[in-house]
């Protein structure tokens, strides 16, 4: 699972959005995404399709999407 936050960390840079991403005790992922709507999308779908060489998505599950005016964060990064 590193691998894969590496991997969504470097595609997160690569587009533009900004926000985080850990792995939480059961092996899953948790985080947030801010960006420009087709960045955020485009970074969503690779979280649900694609993800990185060797990961095998189960089931994703995005809540509490919203507009907002501004951003919290200034990065993307992967946490421990």
């Amino acid at each position: 699972m590193p691998n894969f936050m590496a991997h969504a960390k470097v595609l997160a840079d690569r587009i533009g959005v900004r926000g985080w991403i850990k792995l939480t005790f059961y092996g899953t992922a948790i985080g947030q995404i801010q960006g420009e709507k087709e960045k955020v999308d485009e970074m969503a779908l690779w979280l649900r399709h694609t993800g990185c060489p060797r990961s095998r998505i189960h089931y994703v599950d995005f809540q509490n999407w919203r507009v907002t005016d501004g951003f919290e964060y200034r990065k993307f990064s992967a946490r421990v």
